[in-house]
């Protein structure tokens, strides 16, 4: 976007679709490392405080994120440790869901869970759709003569 392109000095083309991808990436690998070590936290400290955990590391990575102020490597630091805590999160929290739950209901439950992540992914998709086109909108030409 050009707000962040102009916020970390970049030149627009393919180094600033690079680092955004790479970016992007920062935070998946975070999320697959917070995953595998959610399992040894949840089942040494117990699911809750393994829950309020990822929440807390998520906010900090945020935070790192936010505070970054177009230094490129806080907000690697600040996505991987994002990544961290949505990682566990995501892994926590249908096991949670899961074993409190009534037998009757546990797997209507869980299942709720995933329509509601992808629900998630898809109004993300849409958003980015109308943005794109309201950007596409903005940058044509006015077609009226005066």
């Amino acid at each position: 976007m050009p707000a962040f392109i102009k916020k970390y000095g970049l030149t627009p083309g393919k180094t600033a679709a690079d680092l955004s991808g790479n970016i992007v990436s920062t935070l998946q690998a975070g999320c697959f490392f917070g995953s595998l070590g959610a399992y040894w936290i949840a089942d040494k400290y117990g699911r809750k405080p393994s829950l309020i955990t990822a929440a807390f590391t998520t906010i900090l990575g945020v935070v790192i994120q936010t505070s970054s102020d177009g230094h490129i490597p806080a907000l690697y630091v600040g996505r991987l440790v994002a990544g961290f805590g949505v990682g566990a999160a995501s892994m926590l929290t249908p096991l949670y869901v899961s074993e409190n739950a009534p037998r009757a209901i546990r797997g209507g439950l869980t299942g709720l869970y995933q329509l509601f992540i992808a629900t998630g992914v898809m109004l993300s998709f849409w958003v980015n759709y109308v943005s794109y086109i309201f950007q596409i909108h903005n940058s044509l030409p006015d077609p009226s003569p005066n």
